[in-house]
């Protein structure tokens, strides 16, 4: 079986991910994806990955290596491990000079407590928006050029 997540646009599927990075709970009943592609929405080159693949920045570099500007990552973050995916997205926004959005899950389920905190951050890694630990919908506005600022001094992709 496969692990897959989709974005979707205007009722279409536009993108398709499969899960490169299984956690422990998907061994033995999902196969592991390899593919790192990217898609344009609205003129803007957009990555996805899920959950644990965030905890490894090779994916992330891989969709800024090919143009992503965004990132989303669907997340499923327990207690006690809010710091971890706090930190990491703000590490994949800044070593990839983009934005990386995280919608993290709320509630008990899955043998444990979702912690919320989804994040919206800027490519230098600052909290545009962090959401709480019950379910709420939020409209960000982001600034694309915040990605120039950025590599004004450094740009990250080039030199890995």
């Amino acid at each position: 079986m496969v692990l897959r997540r989709y974005l979707i646009k205007n009722g279409e599927i536009i993108h398709k991910h499969r899960k490169s990075k299984l956690w422990l709970d998907d061994v033995g009943v999902f196969t592991s994806g390899d593919e790192f592609s990217v898609v344009e929405i609205d003129n803007v080159i957009c990555g996805a990955q899920i959950c644990f693949e965030l905890e490894f920045p090779e994916g992330s570099r891989a969709l800024a290596k090919k143009g992503a500007k965004i990132i989303f990552m669907p997340n499923g973050n327990m207690s006690p491990y809010a710091n971890v995916h706090y930190v990491l997205t703000q590490a994949r926004a800044i070593e990839n000079q983009c934005f990386v959005i995280t919608c993290n899950g709320v509630g008990v389920g899955h043998g444990g407590e979702f912690v919320g905190e989804s994040l919206v951050v800027s490519p230098t890694g600052s909290i545009i928006k962090k959401l709480g630990s019950t379910q709420e919908i939020a409209v960000v506005d982001i600034d694309l050029t915040d990605i120039k600022h950025s590599q004004k001094n450094y740009h990250y992709v080039d030199l890995a």
